[in-house]
């Protein structure tokens, strides 16, 4: 959970049945109340921001937490959704900014001085094909360029990968 704000219950309390059938109905209501102002704060936040990934995870959350429950069992999935949104730490432009920077600081420490923060939204797209295209489902940098090394397509070099990153690029139309 992010400081600064708490949820009345333990994270593992906000699922259906605990709120639905083991709290009363005026509990769910203050519950709802107070986090309903937390999550339209945030919101408001995100949606002001020019970060990419504050509009994305605005739009993602915004239609589940702005519409207003018909009826109780709706008030309980969107209070479930509010908490699940509060508690990512992304629901913050703060924490956004800060694991970018932490991410490139990464990106960098590792010899990928080609990455910046122009270009880490594309950087990020272009290993995520690159999984995606070899079958890998997890794995960050390292993972994509042992994989690429054992192919004989890039070796361990960073710049070989940067090289593959700005073919991906070109064939994509994405701006370097």
């Amino acid at each position: 959970m992010p400081r600064g704000f708490n949820t009345k219950w333990e994270r593992s309390e906000y699922n259906f049945y605990n709120l639905a059938y083991n709290k009363t109905k005026r509990q769910v209501g203050a519950e709802y109340s107070r986090l309903f102002k937390e999550s339209q704060r945030r919101l408001d936040a995100l949606s002001r921001s020019k970060n990419e990934t504050a509009q994305r995870i605005y739009r993602e959350y915004n239609d589940i937490l702005v519409a207003v429950p018909k009826n109780y069992k709706q008030k309980v999935k969107t209070l479930i959704a509010m908490e699940k949104f509060i508690s990512t730490p992304f629901s913050k432009v703060t924490n956004i900014y800060k694991a970018e920077r932490q991410t490139l600081e990464t990106l960098r420490g590792s010899g990928y001085s080609f990455v910046s923060k122009r270009n880490l939204r594309d950087f990020g797209r272009f290993m995520e094909y690159m999984r995606n295209a070899h079958g890998m489902r997890r794995g960050g940098s390292g993972s994509v360029m042992e994989f690429l090394t054992e192919r004989g397509k890039v070796g361990s070099n960073p710049e070989k990968l940067y090289e593959a990153f700005e073919k991906w690029a070109e064939e994509n139309d994405v701006e370097m």
